[in-house]
């Protein structure tokens, strides 16, 4: 008997789905284009994109793969936004992130009091747990951002809701503020106090907090 027949080998479709993947991770993680790139691209003839290998891939994989041309009908970045496989490395090249952002919410009882509910920060928490709540961060950097307000009365009911597990209390009224620094280049003294907004005022929904927390 061939002792050969019986090992076990990975379904051709398997490896076709991991190359597949694996090549997209790549163009995903492809830079974005110069503005002056995209307009070369634009004016240029065929023949002359053809010169510029790489500017012309940055920008054609700027059109095609990541919905510049055709938007959010574009079926590539729906999948890979849509399965969580999309990365961006801008916040290491070339203008890296220099913003620090953290928010946290106001809390108001019916009694007239006042507390603060805090929103999970990496600053605050020891390595080994940043690994299991980066998502928290990942959630914050778009949920202050004025684009995604659609996002912000899930969150006030949410925080909410955490905050009367925690106090057995239930808010009447949760505002969203944002607090944010900008850091100075390095060699240039550290700005040490924060600009804070509230962003996000609203009234709270006391029964869907009793249900939530059953």
């Amino acid at each position: 008997m061939d002792a050969s027949s019986g090992k076990r080998t990975v379904h051709p479709a398997v490896k076709y789905w991991v190359i597949f993947h694996a090549v997209m991770v790549l163009l995903w993680s492809t830079p974005h284009p110069s503005q002056l790139a995209k307009e070369q691209f634009q004016r240029s003839s065929l023949v002359e994109k053809l010169s510029n290998p790489k500017d012309t891939l940055m920008v054609v994989n700027d059109g095609v793969f990541k919905g510049e041309w055709f938007g959010k009908s574009d079926p590539l970045p729906l999948y890979f936004q849509s399965t969580g496989l999309w990365q961006w490395w801008d916040m290491f090249a070339p203008n890296p992130a220099s913003t620090d952002v953290y928010m946290d919410a106001e809390v108001e009882y019916e009694d007239g009091t006042v507390a603060f509910q805090p929103y999970p920060r990496m600053y605050d928490m020891p390595v080994w747990l940043k690994y299991f709540k980066e998502r928290y961060r990942k959630y914050r950097e778009r949920l202050t951002n004025d684009s995604e307000s659609w996002k912000w009365p899930h969150t006030a009911q949410r925080l909410a809701l955490v905050n009367y597990r925690h106090t057995g209390r239930i808010p009447v009224r949760v505002r969203l503020w944002r607090h944010w620094m900008d850091v100075a280049p390095l060699g240039q003294p550290q700005p040490t106090n924060y600009n804070a907004y509230m962003f996000w005022d609203q009234e709270i929904d006391q029964a869907k907090v009793l249900e939530d927390a059953k």
